[in-house]
């Protein structure tokens, strides 16, 4: 009898063990997409081989860890089904249209390769339950907005003062098809839209330091010239 206890404990605390492994992969998994998704740009500045780039990597891997948690009953709801369903029709019956009327199909595909990463809300779907998981999702945005814009005050501080060549930077920034310069004032990175997006997620309890975050987010915005 207690030898029954003793391995139906352990059967119980490997379970438990298991699902919160399984947790903690998918909520890593979560915030890595997330991330990229939010400081990657457009997803072309991380390649991983080739034109193969990390923001592909974390599409396939939550793709799969997706179909993981439907086989193992997670349900999906109808209206999931009934949007992704559309997007479906709409993107088969843009790429027939270009087919047909002789658009080359390596055009084609880079014109439907980043409308395939709507597909990931699936995983968001799956990934985002509770009040909490949404409350990440804004600390993340925010603090993300105020890495670039940081990240972007900086530059402008350093153009400003000499430390950085600009004919130079150019030359090495243009290579990756994220930036948009405008002479040596400034430059729009893909990725600032974000810049935008945070503002909404960096209110405050505390006035001094809601002010200060918007601050910092609407002078970058506004030294981009955009």
């Amino acid at each position: 009898m207690l030898s029954n206890r003793w391995r139906l404990s352990n059967l119980t605390q490997f379970i438990a063990a298991e699902r919160w492994k399984q947790l903690d992969l998918g909520r890593a998994l979560f915030f890595l997409c997330l991330l990229e998704l939010v400081l990657g740009g457009a997803g072309t500045l991380t390649p991983v081989a080739g034109a193969f780039t990390l923001r592909m990597l974390f599409f396939l891997l939550a793709l799969f860890y997706s179909l993981i948690l439907v086989l193992k009953a997670h349900p999906i709801r109808r209206d999931s089904f009934t949007l992704f369903g559309a997007h479906t029709f709409l993107l088969t019956t843009g790429v027939l249209c270009g087919l047909v009327n002789g658009a080359p199909s390596a055009a084609v595909f880079l014109d439907v390769k980043p409308l395939v990463f709507f597909y990931v809300l699936v995983f968001f779907e799956l990934t985002v339950k509770t009040k909490a998981d949404v409350e990440t999702v804004g600390r993340l945005l925010q603090r993300c907005a105020m890495i670039m814009a940081t990240a972007y005050l900086v530059y402008v501080a350093s153009m400003r003062s000499g430390l950085i060549y600009w004919p130079r930077f150019y030359e090495y920034m243009s290579d990756f098809g994220e930036f948009a310069f405008r002479d040596d004032r400034g430059f729009f990175y893909k990725g600032f839209l974000y810049l935008c997006i945070g503002v909404f997620f960096s209110f405050d309890k505390r006035r001094i330091l809601t002010a200060g975050r918007i601050l910092l987010v609407f002078t970058a915005i506004f030294l981009t010239s955009t």
